[in-house]
């Protein structure tokens, strides 16, 4: 098809597409696992990921790597293990699980370099229930979650997080952008 052949131009090129949509990625992962092929709607591919994972019996300890190199998360290294994990036949909730087990990695790790113990989170992927009580369970004792109150957790609301970052690069201690306005750092008020 003519859709395959454009994908096969771009395979043959340098390295020039980059993102930063998590549900593009999400996407692609369901994909490979042959879960969601063809989305009739935004996020279902996500959803059938999610609710995979939630099927998995063992919750796994390992996760995929996702090293950060010149401030960009690498998913190169990821990628190769996830697909070595689907070439060698593992259970397809396994492999889920893990990826939402290695998004909660990449999100303590980020933090950690950044030396960051506030996290406040944004984007059509912070709707997956799964990720976000992952993340909760894992980072909620040791970090400050805030999750949406008053906007949605959409992606028109990556805007509003530049611009509280844009606002708190520029303000002094004392007129500091107050997270908990916009956000809440209570899973029930989500």
């Amino acid at each position: 098809s003519a859709e395959w052949a454009f994908y096969q131009k771009l395979l043959e090129q340098e390295e020039q597409l980059q993102t930063s949509s998590m549900g593009r990625f999400l996407d692609g992962i369901a994909s490979i696992l042959g879960i969601c092929t063809h989305s009739s709607y935004e996020g279902e591919a996500a959803m059938k990921l999610e609710a995979l994972a939630r099927g998995s019996h063992h919750r796994s300890s390992f996760n995929y790597p996702m090293p950060v190199i010149s401030d960009c998360i690498d998913t190169g290294l990821f990628m190769e293990e996830l697909m070595a994990d689907v070439l060698h036949g593992y259970n397809r909730s396994w492999i889920a699980s893990k990826v939402f087990i290695s998004l909660t990695n990449m999100i303590e790790e980020i933090s950690e370099r950044y030396n960051a113990k506030h996290l406040a989170f944004s984007g059509g992927v912070f709707q997956n229930a799964l990720l976000v009580d992952m993340i909760t369970r894992e980072l909620g004792q040791r970090k400050s979650l805030y999750f949406h109150k008053q906007l949605s957790p959409n992606d028109e609301c990556i805007s509003f997080g530049q611009i509280a970052v844009h606002h708190l690069s520029k303000a002094d201690t004392r007129t500091a952008l107050n997270p908990s306005y916009v956000f809440s750092n209570s899973r029930k008020d989500h």
